[in-house]
């Protein structure tokens, strides 16, 4: 098969968040341990996040670069549409990651399509997969 796909090849989950110093060590240790494996050149950051953003671009590690921020329903008709055309896959160490696509579910109290984000799911996950792709969706349509 030609068709592209696109694969989650490896994670780091921090649940507590604690603070930015501890974001940017695990940060680091991520890029780090990644560039071991792989050619990293590229990571997408949260827009709402600048201060952390700018911390990570001046370690010079990747090319760091603001999420677009899609439209959330955008993002996730995206993922439900790869992985019903079996184009998306996540590896199966990355158990945070398929915990959040198993586990995320619609917002029932909202008038619209919007993705429950109250804690009680790992949105955080699904975040940072979104992001890593989002400038890629129209072409791999």
């Amino acid at each position: 098969n030609n068709r592209v796909s696109i694969c989650v090849l490896d994670e780091y989950y921090d649940k507590e968040n604690k603070d930015t110093e501890t974001i940017l060590k695990n940060y680091k240790t991520f890029i780090e341990q990644s560039q071991k494996k792989w050619k990293c050149i590229d990571c997408y950051v949260d827009s709402a996040e600048q201060l952390i953003l700018r911390s990570m671009r001046n370690m010079g590690m990747v090319n760091v670069h603001n999420s677009l921020k899609a439209p959330i329903v955008d993002r996730i008709r995206f993922w439900d549409m790869m992985y019903a055309t079996e184009r998306a896959y996540i590896l199966k160490h990355c158990q945070k990651s398929i915990e959040a696509v198993q586990s995320a579910v619609w917002d029932e109290k909202a008038a619209k399509d919007i993705r429950l984000d109250d804690g009680t799911t790992n949105v955080d996950s699904l975040d940072a997969m979104e992001y890593a792709i989002e400038r890629r969706m129209k072409e791999l349509l």
